[in-house]
């Protein structure tokens, strides 16, 4: 926990010091800089994948008709998310950061990326369980949180720290894998 800490603190340094115009110059620039519609169109089925359904339904897919491991994996994923969604939750009702473009409840504040937090939760229990999957799940994860700065959903550092907080928590599960697995349901 204390590195997560560490870490948040050397993302927010630059960001905190300057007033938030770093963040706002860079969610400027990929927003409106890079916009095209095929790429929008791109990022508006890309940004799918980070929904915590989507990641549940992967979960509820391998628990049910995988192989061993795959169940296994299918145990951890579900698992990371149940621990990320609160964690993501209290961090946005904390925060209470207002999103680029639009008004929203505190409850679905800006701060931490919800989408960025389940897609990496889910995709660093695959790269563990998985190694020769490692490369595909953190693109696609990070194609999930690029998706969000691209739509003008978040700024880049709310997805910074949600993928943080669910690469975190993912390996975390991982790493405390005997325990989870030992559960019966």
């Amino acid at each position: 926990m204390a590195l997560m800490k560490a870490v948040a603190l050397l993302i927010f340094l630059p960001v905190l010091a300057s007033g938030e115009s770093l963040d706002t110059r860079l969610l400027e620039r990929i927003h409106t800089g890079w916009e095209s519609r095929h790429l929008t169109q791109i990022m508006e089925k890309t940004t799918v994948l980070g929904q915590a359904e989507v990641g549940l339904g992967l979960c509820l897919i391998l628990s049910t008709y995988g192989s061993e491991k795959e169940k296994e994996t299918g145990k951890l994923g579900f698992t990371s998310l149940a621990l990320t969604g609160p964690v993501v939750s209290g961090l946005k009702y904390a925060v209470g950061r207002e999103r680029p473009y639009e008004k929203t409840s505190r409850a679905n504040s800006s701060f931490p990326s919800g989408h960025a937090a389940a897609v990496f939760a889910v995709s660093s229990v695959i790269a563990s369980e998985y190694p020769r999957l490692k490369i595909p799940a953190y693109v696609v994860a990070g194609a999930v949180a690029f998706s969000r700065v691209y739509l003008g959903r978040h700024y880049p550092s709310d997805v910074i720290v949600g993928s943080a907080v669910g690469y975190g928590i993912g390996k975390l599960v991982y790493a405390k894998r005997k325990p989870i697995l030992a559960l019966t349901f």
